[in-house]
C-alpha cells in the first residue's frame, strides 16, 4: 500500500526562518567571554592613572620634601601596580585569543560543509565563507578589539584631566571631538571603495584559482597571455578600489596622529599658563599629557585600522545569513524494498540557471526501479541528459517533481548525512585531492582497514598498477606528487565510487579516458559489483559498455525513448521517432514561441 503525502511527512525538523543560525549561536556562546574582557579591560584601564597619579605625588610631594623613604614606599607600589596591569593586560589578549579559536571550532564545519554545498547549488558564487570566518577569526584576536574595549573608558580620563583644570579638559574633549568626527567621515569617504575592493578582490582570487587548475589546458591553446593579462585588468581594478579608499583613509590615519601631538603639545602649553598663574602644579602638566594621550590612543588605533571594519563586517553579514545545511526529511515508503530497491518516481529537473517561467527542462518525467544485483546502461547523445539523471540519483541534485528513493529514503537525505557505504559515484570529471592513494580510494576516511582498500583496488583493477607505483598505496598525488594519465585517474576515481561496495553506484562516462584493456576491466568490475548485491547505473557513449548492464535505457532530449531488459531493447525492431511514445513536460512549464504565445511544451 502507497502513503499519500500526509502520511509522509518529515521525521525531521528543519530549521524554521526564525531561528538562529549557527554562526550566531557561536557568537552568542563568546558572551561570557566578552563579559571577561570588559571587566579586565575596566581593571587596565583603571591600573593606567598609576602613571599619571605617581607624576602629581613625586612633583608636589616628594620633590618639595626632598623625602626618599617616600620615594621608595611610592615606586614600590607603582612596581605592584604595574606587574598587576601587565598580567591583566595578557589575560585579556589570551581571553581574546581562545574567543577567537572557540569561534572557529564551532563554527567551521558547519562553514566548510555550507562552502561546498554552494559548489552544487551555485556555481557561478564568488562567496567564500570560509575566507570570512578566518577574516571574523583574525579580527577577534587582534589589538583593535582591545582598543574597542578601551574606548568606554575614555571618560574616565577625561574626568581625572576636568579634576586637575577645566581647562584642560575643554581642551582635550574638544580634541578629542575633532578625532571622532574625522573618524566619521573616514568611514563615510571609504565605505563604498572598500565594498568594491571585496568584492573586485573576490572575483580576481576566483579567476585565477580556476586558471591554476586549467593550466595545462591553458598552455596548451597558447593562451597564457591573454589569461594573464585579464588577470592583471581584473588586478588593477582590484587595487584601483583597494588604493582608493586605503589613500583616503591613510590620510585620516596622518590627521589623526598629527593632531594628537598636536593636542599634547598645545595641552602642554596651556598647562605652563596655568602653572605660571599658580593654578595647577608642575606634576599636573605631565600627568596631563599622559592623560590626554591616553583618551586619543584608542580613538587613534580605531581610525588607522579603519579599513578592517568594512571587510569585517561584510563578512559578518555574509556569515549572519548563512544557514545550516538542514537535515532533509526522511520519507520512508513500506511498499519499498527497505534493503536496496532503487525506485525514481517521475523525476523532472529544470536547468539550474535562469528565471523559473522560462528555464527548459533538462530531464522530464523518468521513472525506473531497479534491484539489488541490477545494471542499468543510460545510452544518449550529448545533451541527452546522462549526467543530469547521474546528478539526481545520488542526490546531488533534488528534482523539481518526483523523487529518487534508495531502500525507501530519499537519497537527498543520505548525502546531507553520511551516506557510505549507502552510494558511490564517479562523475563525469574525476578530480583526486591532494593526498596518497589511499586516501583518495577511501575517502579520507581516518578509521580503514588497508584489507578494503586492497580488496577495493582489486575489484576495480588498478592493484598491480598502484603496486608499480613509487610508495604503492602510500604514493602521494597532486599539489607537486606522483604524476597520473587520464586513465589512471579515471581508474582511482571508479575505485573510490566503489569503496566498500555501496548499494547504489552511479558511472557517469567511467570509460571516457579507458584503453580496450581498461575497458575490460572496468566491464568486470561492473559484474563483480553486481554479483555482490549492488545497483550500478552507467552512464555511456561507448557500446562496448553496454555488456556489463542487464537493463537498457535510451535518452533523448531529456525524455525516455525506451528502456527495458538488453536484449529486448536491442532486439525490438526501432520505432520512427514522430512515433515514440514520448513522457509530457509538467504542466507548469511553458516557453515562449516567437510569435510571443505560450504554448504548451
Amino acid at each position: 500500500m502507497k502513503l499519500d503525502a500526509s502520511e509522509t511527512e518529515p521525521i525531521i525538523k528543519r530549521p524554521s526562518s526564525a531561528e538562529k543560525n549557527f554562526y550566531r549561536l557561536a557568537i552568542d556562546k563568546l558572551r561570557a567571554k566578552i563579559l571577561q574582557v570588559g571587566g579586565l579591560s575596566a581593571i587596565v584601564n583603571f591600573l593606567i592613572l598609576t602613571g599619571p597619579l605617581y607624576m602629581i605625588v613625586v612633583y608636589d610631594q616628594v620633590l618639595p620634601s626632598g623625602s626618599l623613604d617616600l620615594l621608595g614606599k611610592l615606586f614600590s607600589l607603582v612596581i605592584i601596580l604595574f606587574v598587576l596591569f601587565g598580567v591583566f593586560e595578557w589575560w585579556r589578549t589570551r581571553i581574546l585569543s581562545r574567543a577567537s579559536y572557540q569561534l572557529d571550532a564551532e563554527t567551521r564545519d558547519t562553514v566548510c560543509e555550507k562552502w561546498l554545498v554552494e559548489a552544487i547549488e551555485q556555481p557561478g558564487s564568488q562567496h567564500d565563507p570560509l575566507r570570512d570566518l578566518e577574516i571574523m577569526r583574525n579580527f577577534i584576536s587582534s589589538p583593535v578589539v582591545l582598543a574597542l574595549f578601551d574606548l568606554p573608558w575614555i571618560p574616565l580620563f577625561l574626568g581625572v584631566v576636568f579634576w586637575i583644570h577645566p581647562w584642560l579638559g575643554f581642551l582635550t574633549i574638544s580634541g578629542a571631538a575633532i578625532v571622532i568626527v574625522a573618524a566619521l567621515l573616514n568611514r563615510k569617504l571609504t565605505q563604498v571603495p572598500v565594498s568594491q575592493a571585496t568584492r573586485a578582490d573576490n572575483h580576481e582570487r576566483s579567476f585565477i584559482r580556476h586558471a591554476h587548475r586549467d593550466a595545462e589546458t591553458i598552455f596548451g591553446l597558447g593562451i597564457k597571455d591573454n589569461v594573464i593579462a585579464h588577470w592583471e585588468r581584473l588586478h588593477q581594478q582590484s587595487m584601483s578600489h583597494f588604493f582608493k579608499g586605503s589613500d583616503t583613509s591613510d590620510y585620516f590615519a596622518a590627521f589623526s596622529k598629527g593632531f594628537r601631538l598636536f593636542l599634547q603639545s598645545a595641552l602642554l602649553t596651556t598647562g605652563a599658563v596655568l602653572a605660571i598663574q599658580h593654578q595647577i602644579s608642575l606634576g599636573a602638566i605631565i600627568a596631563v599629557s599622559v592623560l590626554a594621550g591616553r583618551v586619543l590612543a584608542p580613538l587613534d588605533h580605531v581610525i588607522t585600522q579603519w579599513r578592517i571594519f568594512g571587510r569585517v563586517l561584510s563578512a559578518h553579514r555574509r556569515l549572519s545569513a548563512l544557514q545550516a545545511v538542514p537535515a532533509e526529511p526522511v520519507t520512508v515508503d513500506p511498499s519499498a524494498n527497505l534493503i536496496t530497491q532503487l525506485r525514481v518516481d517521475a523525476i523532472s529537473k529544470s536547468a539550474p540557471t535562469g528565471a523559473q517561467m522560462t528555464r527548459p527542462y533538462i530531464l522530464s518525467q523518468v521513472t525506473l526501479s531497479l534491484q539489488p544485483g541490477d545494471g542499468l546502461v543510460v545510452i544518449g547523445n550529448s545533451g541527452a541528459g546522462k549526467s543530469s539523471l547521474a546528478k539526481l540519483l545520488v542526490g546531488i541534485w533534488t528534482p523539481d517533481t518526483g523523487q529518487v528513493l534508495l531502500g525507501g529514503v530519499r537519497v537527498v537525505t543520505q548525502r546531507n548525512s553520511s551516506s557510505r557505504p549507502s552510494v558511490g559515484y564517479l562523475p563525469q570529471r574525476v578530480d583526486l585531492l591532494p593526498g596518497t592513494i589511499a586516501q583518495n580510494i577511501s575517502g579520507f576516511e581516518e578509521q580503514t582497514d588497508e584489507q578494503d582498500i586492497v580488496q577495493t583496488a582489486q575489484i576495480a583493477g588498478i592493484h598491480d598498477m598502484v603496486q608499480n607505483m613509487p610508495d604503492g598505496y602510500r604514493t602521494r598525488i597532486g599539489l607537486g606528487g606522483y604524476p597520473l594519465s587520464g586513465g589512471q585517474v579515471q581508474q582511482l576515481g571508479l575505485a573510490r565510487a566503489i569503496f566498500k561496495q555501496p548499494r547504489l553506484i552511479v558511472l557517469d562516462e567511467p570509460n571516457s579516458n579507458l584503453d580496450k584493456s581498461g575497458n575490460a576491466a572496468l566491464v568486470k568490475a561492473i559484474q563483480e559489483l553486481r554479483n555482490r548485491g549492488s545497483i550500478v547505473v552507467t552512464m555511456a557513449h561507448r557500446p562496448s559498455i553496454v555488456e556489463a548492464g542487464n537493463k537498457v535505457m535510451i535518452l533523448h532530449e531529456g525524455r525516455v525513448l525506451k528502456q527495458g531488459d538488453r536484449e529486448e531493447v536491442f532486439t525490438t525492431p526501432p520505432v520512427e521517432k514522430q512515433k515514440m511514445k514520448i513522457a509530457p513536460l509538467p504542466p507548469r512549464q511553458r516557453r515562449v514561441t516567437s510569435a510571443g504565445k505560450r504554448r504548451q511544451s
